[in-house]
């Protein structure tokens, strides 16, 4: 347990309206809400808390209650936290130095003017833009950083999806994954999305093709709960060949009174691909070098307690098989194989129930299976 928040000044734990945003350097913001106009920062190498300027009442004349969206983001290499304030339009940014909020061109009125709760703000640090998402009218527009401007309205979420024609409401959180510096990766840069409102629905939005695209719902778990308030999303950009994984991770929290934490990955880096990036939703994982192996696992999903491996590598010699949960962590002890082509007995029944990956590396290449265990 780190450092719990203090009440401060304003003698309120937070609630709805609380939004955080990091500065990737160990640094975090944060609103309290909870119609309080509480502003934080948070040090991680200090384990410690700071209360900051409050945020402004503004025209509204109102404090921080719902519909807060928060990102850090940057205008001629300065980062700031940017504030969408939620209730209504109103706009801001935090100067880090002189502890000072800016007012900002208001958010778009669209068809009504209230920012209601599961609305949410993202960076997109490749292209140096805010996207902002307008829960219960399904509004979604971009905003430059450098010029102080919004867009015109961009593409809807869908309102038909998995769960039926639903609107997002509280619960709805979303996130921008963007390559690593010097990347470029198909699909990328792309905002990803819960669409909240007690459903399961993850969404993309394609900033190149300016459409979105429903992915993966997130499992029920074991709370069977859907996304509700207090869902949340963020993105990490994991080292460049890192495994297992992926260049960019999105962990999420259903919110809904359950302390669930899930992990999706998006897309390899392309130079790990031999012809075209294969699709890959969820926890799916592929990595490759060189030649192609092949690679299959069954019974796949597992109720049993064994599975078999069989394998066509691209090189002879030994091959080493891990397998690891959704946080990366190693679950089995490590087993080696040998030769080009066979088969191998995988003792699985320590697993319990859920999505593991399955990894094979041996001399120029790695490649990684996605495992389903059902008990």
């Amino acid at each position: 347990a780190l450092s719990p928040w203090p009440t401060g000044t304003e003698g309120k734990m937070p609630s709805k309206g609380s939004a955080g945003c990091a500065d990737g350097s160990g640094t975090i913001y944060a609103t309290k809400g909870n119609n309080k106009s509480g502003f934080w920062k948070y040090d991680a190498s200090a384990n410690a808390w700071t209360q900051k300027k409050d945020v402004p009442l503004g025209l509204s004349n109102k404090r921080v209650k719902g519909g807060t969206g928060l990102a850090w983001g940057y205008k001629a290499s300065v980062g700031s936290p940017y504030l969408l304030k939620g209730y209504k339009n109103e706009f801001y940014k935090y100067m880090v130095v002189g502890d000072s909020w800016v007012t900002l061109t208001p958010a778009p009125v669209g068809v009504n003017l209230k920012w209601d709760k599961g609305s949410w703000l993202t960076y997109d640090s490749s292209n140096h833009k805010l996207y902002a998402f307008k829960a219960k009218y399904m509004e979604f527009y971009s905003y430059n950083t450098g010029t102080d401007s919004w867009s015109a309205a961009l593409a809807s979420m869908p309102i038909p999806g998995s769960a039926g024609s639903k609107k997002a409401k509280d619960g709805s959180a979303g996130t921008c994954v963007w390559p690593n510096p010097g990347e470029s990766i198909p699909g990328l840069p792309a905002v990803y999305a819960f669409k909240g409102g007690n459903t399961r629905e993850w969404w993309m939005y394609s900033i190149s093709s300016n459409s979105w695209t429903e992915k993966e719902t997130i499992p029920t778990g074991s709370a069977k709960k859907k996304v509700k308030s207090g869902g949340s999303v963020t993105t990490v950009l994991l080292p460049h060949g890192d495994m297992p994984g992926t260049p960019a991770e999105v962990p999420a929290l259903k919110g809904n009174k359950t302390n669930e934490l899930w992990v999706y990955g998006v897309i390899p880096p392309p130079d790990f691909v031999t012809g075209n990036a294969p699709n890959r939703d969820g926890v799916a994982a592929e990595k490759r070098l060189m030649d192609e192996p092949f690679l299959t696992l069954v019974p796949n999903p597992l109720s049993g307690r064994f599975a078999t491996l069989r394998y066509s590598l691209p090189g002879t010699g030994l091959a080493m098989v891990r397998v690891y949960d959704v946080t990366g962590r190693p679950v089995l002890p490590a087993a080696l194989i040998a030769g080009r082509t066979g088969t191998a007995q995988l003792d699985l029944r320590s697993l319990s129930a859920g999505v593991y990956l399955l990894q094979v590396e041996g001399t120029g290449f790695t490649t990684v299976r996605k495992l389903v265990v059902e008990r």
